[in-house]
């Protein structure tokens, strides 16, 4: 599909006018569906905890004409999701999970319902 083709050797210019936004680390995954007939695209970004969605990417939608030019020719290839809200390109997630913030007060905390899962197993004579 050429719309990987175009993220494997991205534009110099788009991809140092994303930094200059904000943003720290940007990924997409691609999955297509079985027979290819839809596609789902997945963005997944670090910010700056001052970047904000829509003035930033603006931002950066507009801060040449060869970004501009990018962005016109990526949007050939990509709806919005059915969950977006109304100018919404891009829908927001919240993110519900991080291993690493877990693990780092594991020893601190219980854990939801762990303790009701613990007396559930004893009682079954798992444990």
């Amino acid at each position: 599909m050429e719309y990987i083709e175009y993220h494997k050797d991205s534009w110099p210019p788009v991809v140092k006018s994303l930094a200059a936004v904000g943003i720290l680390d940007l990924k997409i995954y691609f999955r297509c569906s079985h027979g290819g007939s839809h596609a789902r695209l997945v963005m997944f970004m670090t910010t700056t905890d001052e970047f904000d969605l829509k003035v930033d990417f603006a931002k950066h939608a507009l801060s040449s004409p060869i970004v501009a030019e990018w962005e016109k020719r990526m949007k050939e290839f990509q709806k919005p999701a059915p969950e977006a809200l109304g100018d919404e390109w891009w829908a927001s997630m919240a993110e519900v999970f991080d291993l690493n913030s877990q693990l780092a007060t594991a020893d601190e905390r219980e854990g939801y319902k762990c303790a009701e899962a613990v007396s559930s197993i004893a009682a079954q004579g798992i444990v």
